[in-house]
């Protein structure tokens, strides 16, 4: 009888060793993985500075203290005598402004800052990941100033100044599939 508890416990001994060992490696896989996307990232975000510098472009740029975020921004100023080429940002913005029945006539002048945000993707196919912002989108035209505000994709309100003293707001909604732009009175 001895020995049956002997290799029971034996037994229990073993698989409480195994389980811990088991257990131990996982997380050590678990720790490790988080630290590859990071080290992609690192990779491709000194590739992409050197092809910057080479290429001498006109970039303003920044990068975070601990090199797990690089931020592009590139200000656009554009007239209507500008050639636009179809698959720039620019085109985009007008696309845009054309969908809000918002493009403007044929004197006018377009500014805007865009921002590309890059971080280290989780998704291990992926070195990065991003995410784009639109900020001080502003069209003059006919002595008035258009200041849109522009969120994930869409104008969500707007600002007409004719003057010194004319101002108005505007705010986009879009309500049964159908834009309505709403004058906000103050």
């Amino acid at each position: 009888m001895k020995t049956k508890r002997i290799n029971v416990s034996t037994f229990i001994f073993l698989f409480v060793l195994l389980s811990l060992f088991f257990s131990c490696n996982a997380r050590l896989k678990t720790s490790s993985n988080i630290e590859k996307p990071n080290e992609r990232f690192k990779y491709w975000l000194k590739d992409t500075l050197n092809s910057i510098k080479k290429n001498k472009q006109l970039v303003d740029y920044f990068i975070a203290p601990d090199s797990l975020s690089f931020t592009i921004k590139k200000v656009f100023k554009i007239t209507h005598a500008d050639k636009i080429n179809n698959d720039s940002v620019v085109s985009v913005m007008l696309e845009l402004l054309k969908e809000y029945d918002e493009i403007p006539n044929e004197d006018y002048n377009i500014s805007f800052e865009y921002e590309e945000f890059y971080y280290p993707s989780e998704i291990s196919k992926l070195k990065y990941e991003m995410i784009y912002e639109i900020k001080n989108f502003v069209v003059f035209e006919n002595n008035c100033t258009h200041e849109y505000t522009y969120n994930r994709g869409s104008l969500i309100g707007k600002i007409k100044q004719c003057g010194k003293y004319s101002k108005e707001r505007f705010e986009f909604r879009y309500t049964d599939d159908k834009l309505t732009k709403i004058k906000i009175t103050p």
